[in-house]
């Protein structure tokens, strides 16, 4: 299974993108700003465009299990859930059904199919892959 990030917009506040899994559009993603290589800001860093493995286990902090990005280059801990502004994502990958300038909203939906994608690959023994990208073709 693959889940596909196209960074399209980027502002000094945060950087949103298209999201599809297993090529069908399922709605937006919000992240922190994306820097340039090697450029950390700690909480207000988008993860590095590549790709990662992706696996749901249990969060600390949010108390429940979640989608991880797992083996992101200088971040730990990085989970893909619900948010609504990029001062939220300390790094990490939000979803959400609409975007406004610098937010995305209506996250439940594409949380929830996101989420049960992952687990039904996962159930089935299938690799789970994110792949992000800076360029607007990505998707």
């Amino acid at each position: 299974m693959q889940i596909k990030i196209s960074r399209i917009w980027f502002t000094d506040v945060s950087t949103i993108g298209l999201v599809s899994v297993d090529g069908v559009k399922c709605g937006f993603s919000l992240e922190d700003v994306a820097r340039a290589d090697g450029v950390k800001v700690p909480g207000k860093t988008a993860i590095p465009a590549g790709e990662y493995d992706v696996t749901i286990d249990y969060s600390n902090r949010f108390k429940k299990l979640m989608p991880h990005i797992l083996d992101v280059p200088n971040f730990t801990g990085i989970r893909i859930h619900k948010l609504n502004r990029s001062d939220q994502t300390e790094g990490c990958l939000g979803v959400g059904l609409n975007k406004g300038e610098d937010l995305i909203y209506n996250c439940d939906a594409t949380y929830d199919y996101i989420y049960g994608s992952i687990e039904e690959a996962l159930r089935k023994k299938e690799k789970v892959k994110i792949w992000i990208s800076n360029t607007p073709n990505g998707i």
